[in-house]
């Protein structure tokens, strides 16, 4: 699943806003709004930015399939972004916000 799954569920689950944004702009290498870095509104770089990380963590899982130890293995950073996503997904809200 090359996205994560984003397409397939597109119907009934939509990504959200900010990592639609994120795509656009590493498909234009672009920027959402004029200007530089400091001129996007406040916090939404780093909201992309978020959304992209667990879209990306979640497309490598998929792409190890069945090999779960050796994606953990080979992405720790990217198991705990997964790990924190399944405790949302289940309801857990005690998952650390790490800012």
């Amino acid at each position: 699943m090359e996205d994560g799954g984003w397409v397939k569920k597109r119907i009934y689950n939509p990504p959200p806003f900010e990592l639609e944004l994120a795509w656009q702009c590493k498909q234009f290498n672009c920027l959402p709004y004029s200007g530089g870095l400091l001129d996007q509104p406040a916090g939404l770089v780093k909201r992309m930015a978020i959304a992209y990380n667990v879209w990306e963590a979640i497309k490598t899982r998929h792409k190890y399939g069945s090999k779960y130890d050796e994606f953990i293995k080979d992405h720790p950073n990217m198991h705990e972004i997964c790990k924190q996503v399944e405790e949302l997904r289940n309801g857990n809200q005690s998952t650390t916000n790490h800012n």
